[in-house]
C-alpha cells in the first residue's frame, strides 16, 4: 500500500525476526484498522539493525530515518525510500543513542530535531541535525520548571505545527526513573523545557506521529498502535499492529 497523503497511511519500522533476523524493514500501518497491510508483510527490508526515528519532511517530500548497523555503533542519518525501504546514508550523527527524530518545516528550510538519550547519568541532550552532513550539534539539554531532568529519557517526538502552542513545538514521549512506561509531553527544542501531561499511557511506547490531526504512537511490548490525548496524556488503544513498531511518520498529518 503506498505512502500517500490521499490515504494517510502512518508508517513505521520493525525488526524482520525469523524472516531476517537483525534486520528491520519498511511496513505500512492503516490506523483505521491498526493492521500492518498485507499481513505484516514487509514494504522492503532498510539491511540496518536498527531503526529507531522517522520523520516526514513535507518542503522536499522526504522521509528522513535514523539507523545503527549494530546496537553499539553511531546513529546514522539517512533519507528513506518509502516505497521500497532502501536508505540513503547521509552522514553519521556523532551520537549513539538517538531514539526519536521530528521535522519541523517552518521557517524554511526546516529544521531536523532528535534527542539523545543518557542512560543513568546527565540530561538528555536536545540536538539539531544538518540534514546535508547529517552530523548532531546539542542546542539544549532537557529540563523542568526544577532543573536538569537527570531522571527522564525522552524515546519518540513529533513535530506540532499549531501557533498556539508557543515555543513547545515537539510532543514527546518520556520514561521517568528508568520505568519502561511513557508519559506524554512538549518540549521547548531551543531550551530543552520539559512540561509533562498530567496523565501515564501506562504503555512502553516509542514511535509518536501526528496523523490526519490526531496523535498516534505505538507500543514494542504489546504491539499496539494507540491513540493519545494530548492534553491529559491518556492513551486509547485502536488496535493491534501484529508487529512491534519502533518508527512512525505519516505524510498526512
Amino acid at each position: 500500500m503506498a505512502f500517500d497523503t490521499s490515504v494517510g497511511y502512518a508508517r513505521g519500522t520493525r525488526p524482520l525476526g525469523g524472516l531476517e533476523p537483525g534486520r528491520s524493514a519498511l511496513i505500512d500501518v492503516n490506523p483505521t484498522l491498526a493492521l500492518p497491510v498485507q499481513n505484516a508483510v514487509s514494504v522492503g527490508s532498510t539491511a540496518y539493525n536498527r531503526i529507531e526515528g522517522l520523520a516526514y519532511d513535507p518542503v522536499s517530500d522526504t522521509v528522513y530515518a535514523l539507523g545503527t548497523a549494530d546496537l553499539t555503533s553511531v546513529s546514522l542519518f539517512m533519507k528513506m525510500d518509502r516505497t521500497t525501504g532502501e536508505m540513503d546514508p547521509i552522514g553519521e550523527t556523532g551520537y549513539s543513542n538517538i531514539r526519536s527524530l521530528a521535522f519541523d518545516p517552518t521557517p524554511a528550510p526546516g529544521k531536523v530535531y532528535a534527542v539523545n538519550v543518557e542512560v543513568a547519568g546527565p540530561p538528555d541532550d536536545v540536538v539539531e541535525i544538518d540534514p546535508v552532513t547529517g552530523v548532531g550539534t546539542t542546542i539544549a539539554i532537557v529540563n523542568t520548571v526544577l532543573g536538569p531532568a537527570t531522571d527522564l529519557d525522552i524515546v519518540g517526538l513529533a513535530h506540532l505545527d499549531d501557533p498556539g502552542a508557543g515555543d513547545f513545538t515537539l510532543f514527546c514521549l518520556v520514561e521517568i526513573g528508568g520505568v519502561e512506561e511513557a508519559f506524554l509531553g512538549r518540549l521547548v527544542p531551543a531550551t530543552g523545557l520539559l512540561d509533562l501531561c498530567p496523565m501515564s499511557t501506562g504503555l512502553r511506547l516509542q514511535g509518536l506521529t501526528w496523523h490526519e490531526g490526531e496523535l498516534y504512537a505505538t507500543s514494542t511490548v504489546t504491539q499496539q498502535l494507540v491513540k493519545l490525548n494530548p492534553v491529559t496524556g491518556q492513551a486509547t488503544p485502536v488496535g493491534s499492529t501484529g508487529v512491534p513498531i519502533y518508527g512512525l511518520t505519516s505524510a498526512n498529518q
